[in-house]
């Protein structure tokens, strides 16, 4: 009797250890199956982390790459601005350098003047010979900083002059300009830096508009009916040089 009890229990033990090992197999290729799933997540995640491609600057936006560590789902980088130097945003080249003018025109009167016409001048400068060409414009208004009681010879400094609402010495560009249409339909950029020098207006002697703009930057905005100014902080177009000399045309 007492060895048919050993060899049962050596029997009950020899079936516990077989069970624990095939309970430890089935466990292990559990484990190793979920160690190839989440391998292949890792790879999926990580291919799509790759997935973060640069923003194509050509469409006008630059994106820094998806960082595969740091994101999973590859997402592109921070949109920024592609830069004045894009045509298609600008809708010129971002420097117009040192400008020789088509033409050039000038005469009493302004966007601004309905009733005061004899209170500012306005002139024009056409920078191109395209059929809507790029145009330069310049309104003088007295009364408005820098100016007094009149028209008067000086050096301006264009920062502050950004408002067509309340400048003075307001110096646009309209790229395509549209011949006979208002302000707030063109196509606007003002001065926000740069030099306005003003060596001649007229006056009981002097009859022409006689001066130059040095180092101008002007920025992208819209101009309203009632001349309210928006900055639109898409791109900007410098301008080296232009020289301003036309005879004023006198209001009725």
């Amino acid at each position: 009797m007492t060895q048919r009890r050993t060899s049962g229990l050596f029997f009950v033990l020899l079936f516990s250890l077989a069970s624990a090992a095939c309970s430890s197999g089935s466990k292990g290729s559990a484990t190793g199956a979920a160690g190839t799933a989440g391998g292949a997540a890792g790879s999926s995640a990580a291919g799509a982390g790759a997935a973060g491609t640069p923003g194509d600057a050509a469409a006008g936006s630059v994106g820094s790459s998806g960082d595969a560590a740091a994101d999973a789902t590859g997402a592109a980088g921070a949109t920024t601005d592609a830069g004045s130097s894009d045509v298609s945003l600008c809708l010129v080249p971002s420097s117009l350098g040192t400008v020789t003018l088509v033409t050039q025109s000038a005469a009493e009167g302004g966007d601004r003047s309905t009733v005061t016409m004899h209170d500012s001048v306005a002139w024009l400068g056409q920078v191109n010979s395209n059929t809507m060409p790029d145009v330069l414009d310049v309104q003088l208004y007295k009364s408005a900083a820098p100016f007094g009681a009149t028209l008067a010879s000086m050096s301006i400094p264009l920062t502050g002059q950004d408002n067509f609402a309340t400048c003075g010495a307001c110096v646009l560009f309209h790229p395509m300009d549209n011949d006979g249409a208002p302000l707030h339909a063109q196509t606007n950029y003002i001065a926000k830096s740069g030099t306005l020098n003003i060596t001649a207006v007229p006056n009981g002697t002097a009859t022409n508009l006689t001066a130059s703009l040095s180092n101008v930057v002007f920025e992208h905005v819209t101009i309203d009916s009632s001349f309210a100014t928006t900055k639109l902080d898409d791109c900007t177009i410098t301008l080296t040089s232009v020289a301003i000399d036309a005879p004023v045309t006198p209001a009725p």
